[in-house]
């Protein structure tokens, strides 16, 4: 995922659903501005994050599975610092703890 690529401006939307929070915080931040100018204009893109900043690897189904989360007002920061618009975000409840959906928009 931290290599794929696009042509710039090819794509309505792209959807990420709690795959970005499986590789490293760097890989995430470079991934920003990048499916940003995948977007055309008025592009959106829809994806579930971290709400609270944490890493770790945890048993999951049988597997040692890394996490890495920013947490909700870092990837807010990072849509907006990879000038998209980010109008609109929910939390997504998971434990004592949870998610964040967030959606921005390309302008």
């Amino acid at each position: 995922m931290a290599n794929f690529c696009l042509r710039l401006a090819t794509v309505e939307a792209v959807a990420s659903f709690y795959a970005l929070i499986h590789v490293p915080l760097a890989d995430q931040r470079a991934l920003f501005p990048r499916i940003r100018a995948w977007l055309r204009p008025g592009g959106y893109f829809l994806a579930i994050v971290g709400a609270q900043r944490w890493t770790g690897i945890v048993p999951y189904l049988g597997a040692d599975m890394f996490w890495e989360h920013a947490g909700t007002a870092s990837y807010l920061c990072w849509a907006a610092s990879g000038a998209a618009q980010a109008p609109w975000h929910r939390h997504v409840p998971e434990g004592d703890s949870g998610h964040s959906l967030i959606l921005a928009k390309a302008p």
